[in-house]
């Protein structure tokens, strides 16, 4: 392999230099566990989640490989050799598993594997029943507050903010022991809910406290841990509270800190593993433009950037946003 030479360890040529993605078929065939809104306007449907990752990681250039329930069970997640075949697991949202499966995503991390959860991931079995906690509650180091649909919270109901407490890598982009507000959509059809009525806009999230798990990141008023890691082993399991981390849409979101997590959470595992990130180029064609200049407001845009630009003989092309 050509980058071989530059680690210490020789690569496991059983090994896929990928982010693993789950995409749970006991999810998809028993939905999410939120208790809000008909079939027609539910607040999120569970494919939805997981693709706003893939298409963040189709935007970097970040390879991935979506896996299934069956996969794992079968033991798809190490090599032959017992080693991680993936640097690192993201699962959002995939609340149906079954105990062979956590089994599996278990021996994973003690082997090195990283494992990123997202919200009620692995908190019912196959068949919808809810678990009394989640499937690796100790292994994660994090317990559910309450049993069951019930322990969806709404970021925002108390307190709109968080606080980073920790410097540890995952967040160090964060300010550091200052309250953020972190406006995120609360459904896929929210499209413009900034601090409507002078509340802070409020989205979901799973309640959870820490064991052993440690917080890096503080939901203020609920007193929840946002973000959290735990060692296990020679790996890590990486939880975070909300439900769509990836959903950045509408004015005021947060989702390019959102984004910088999974970008972080992703080199520390390669790292670890001693493994080379290789990331393709989104844009194949050569770059001709001399600068990329953002108008707001471009449907009503003042006569006088309007002479000047046509003074400097600007030409070029405009590419209109819709969304605010």
């Amino acid at each position: 392999m050509p980058f071989a030479n530059l680690y210490s360890q020789q690569i496991d040529d059983e090994i896929v230099l990928a982010v693993a993605v789950h995409v749970s078929e006991y999810t998809k065939s028993q939905g999410l566990s939120l208790e809000k809104g008909s079939r027609e306007d539910y607040p999120w449907q569970y494919f939805q989640i997981y693709t706003l990752l893939e298409e963040a990681l189709l935007s970097d250039g970040t390879a991935f490989v979506e896996i299934s329930d069956a996969d794992i069970e079968r033991g798809g997640l190490l090599t032959s050799k017992g080693n991680p075949k993936y640097p690192i697991l993201i699962s959002l949202a995939a609340e149906c598993i079954s105990d062979q499966e956590a089994a599996a995503i278990s021996l994973y991390v003690k082997n090195g594997g990283f494992a990123y959860i997202g919200s009620s991931s692995w908190t019912r079995y196959p068949d919808g029943s809810f678990r009394s906690n989640f499937a690796l509650q100790l292994e994660m180091g994090i317990s559910s507050t309450i049993h069951g649909a019930p322990n969806w919270i709404m970021i925002g109901d108390q307190g709109a903010r968080i606080r980073r407490i920790s410097n540890h890598r995952l967040v160090d982009h964060l300010i550091s022991n200052i309250p953020m507000r972190w406006a995120m959509p609360e459904s896929y059809f929210d499209t413009y809910k900034f601090y409507a009525n002078g509340s802070p806009t409020s989205h979901f999230a799973w309640s959870t406290y820490c064991i052993t798990a440690e917080p890096l990141v503080m939901v203020e008023g609920d007193n929840i841990p946002f973000l959290a890691i735990k060692n296990s082993e020679k790996g890590w399991y990486i939880y975070h509270a909300e439900i769509s981390p990836l959903a950045g849409w509408g004015e005021g979101n947060a989702v390019l800190l959102e984004y910088t997590f999974f970008r972080k959470a992703i080199e520390w595992a390669f790292e670890s593993l001693k493994l080379p990130l290789a990331r393709v180029a989104v844009w194949p064609y050569p770059y001709k433009s001399a600068f990329i200049l953002r108008h707001d407001d471009i449907s009503n845009p003042p006569l006088s950037a309007i002479l000047e630009e046509e003074a400097r003989g600007t030409t070029g092309q405009y590419f209109i946003v819709t969304d605010w």
